[in-house]
């Protein structure tokens, strides 16, 4: 059976593997930057476009690549991005997939304080919502759910 899966990593990253053409696609969310990071002028990325993202290192010259580095995804979702954005964009198709009998799989995976309890917690609720109101439109099939999370 194949797994749906969906990665969510420091900036946020989504990894979808779509039924259809058994491929990965990977978008990526960027975090609002703290007061602390503000404080300091840490912002090194720079949107590009809906794909495309320019990490502009701070590092001293020598230290460095004088030259930004940039980072194609399939979809860049900015700081600005609210969470139900990202599920539609990202993530419903992967969630429904259970009512096709796919075992989907989400996770997140990052550093402390990228900001993957706050994305899945959202995912999480535009899925099961979905999903409920998906077994109250059709009432003519018997449906049973199994859902586990675990935060490490």
């Amino acid at each position: 059976m194949l797994m749906r899966s969906l990665l969510l990593s420091n900036s946020v990253v989504f990894i979808n593997a779509l039924l259809s053409e058994e491929r990965i696609l990977v978008s990526i969310r960027v975090r609002p930057l703290n007061d602390k990071e503000l404080g300091r002028n840490d912002s090194e990325l720079e949107f590009i476009n809906d794909t495309t993202i320019i990490y502009r290192s701070n590092v001293p010259a020598p230290d460095r690549s004088l030259y930004p580095t940039s980072y194609s995804f399939d979809h860049v979702f900015s700081t600005d991005c609210p969470t139900w954005k990202v599920y539609e964009e990202s993530a419903k198709e992967v969630a429904l997939s259970v009512l096709s009998g796919f075992n989907p799989s989400i996770f997140a995976y990052g550093q402390t304080s990228s900001g993957k309890t706050n994305t899945m917690t959202g995912i999480t609720e535009y899925a099961v919502a979905d999903i409920f109101d998906y077994i109250e439109e059709h009432k003519e099939r018997e449906f049973v759910l199994k859902f586990s999370a675990s935060e490490i």
